[in-house]
């Protein structure tokens, strides 16, 4: 018997969010399982873009659909695409780091409450206002790692030397008033570590997750609060002269 869990649009579609199981041996019959028993279109079940976790550990990371499964497994199935709209997590890769964004609009939890619970990940939570874009967050983030590879970090952290660096600042205090989560605005979380830690944060976290980062053109807030003239601007030979120009204010703090 294996206790499953249900997300998004799954909890919707069994109309529950546990289900208790019988007589499955493996990831594979538990999903034939669950198409006999829905009244729905099996299209609808759409277990390609879903991630399955093992007691906490993604099924893609044992055996994939054939992970065989034991008495009192709990089998989390969580939509990739959910709520009718699609939601691609925004993962990638500085050297052997992996990296994760996500932008929480509401977060009933602190930072270090976060940071206890998940003391495997590097965690960092930046108010969405000072990121222009998934690529200035991955350019500024690998500044950091580059840093930290060559003992040039601003902060013995590795955490405070990315919030330093999305301030512009060298001073960590003025950072975390500055660029820091804030109540009633969204955020953005980064987080740093192994495929398995950052599938048990995203599920700790996607209830709140918003499904549509990054929609919000940030650039006349950025312009403004980094002082960045259209002279300026002009000047830099790039497709992304804002975005250049804000990388290079943050490499150059030393």
């Amino acid at each position: 018997m294996v206790q499953v869990k249900l997300f998004g649009t799954f909890k919707k579609l069994f109309c529950s969010e546990h289900l208790t199981i019988n007589d499955v041996y493996d990831i594979k019959s538990l999903l034939e399982y669950l198409k006999n028993i829905s009244e729905v279109d099996p299209t609808k079940l759409d277990f390609d873009n879903t991630l399955i976790a093992i007691n906490d550990v993604d099924s893609n990371m044992l055996s994939g659909e054939y992970t065989k499964l034991n008495n009192c497994d709990i089998i989390s199935i969580i939509p990739i695409i959910h709520g009718g709209s699609p939601y691609h997590r925004i993962q990638f890769q500085i050297d052997d780091h992996m990296i994760e964004l996500m932008e929480i609009s509401t977060i009933p939890f602190t930072l270090d409450c976060l940071r206890q619970k998940f003391s495997n990940l590097v965690i960092q939570i930046i108010n969405s206002e000072y990121i222009l874009n998934p690529y200035h967050a991955q350019k500024i983030i690998s500044i950091s790692l580059c840093a930290q590879k060559h003992n040039l970090m601003l902060s013995k952290e590795l955490t405070s030397d990315i919030i330093m660096r999305f301030a512009c600042t060298k001073q960590i205090s003025k950072a975390i008033n500055m660029v820091g989560m804030q109540n009633n605005k969204t955020s953005i979380v980064i987080s740093i570590g192994n495929k398995i830690t950052l599938n048990a944060l995203y599920k700790h976290l996607f209830q709140f997750i918003n499904e549509t980062p990054f929609l919000v053109d940030r650039s006349f807030f950025l312009t403004n609060k980094f002082n960045i003239s259209e002279i300026e601007i002009n000047a830099v030979y790039s497709k992304f002269p804002l975005e250049d120009l804000l990388v290079e204010r943050a490499a150059t703090l030393f």
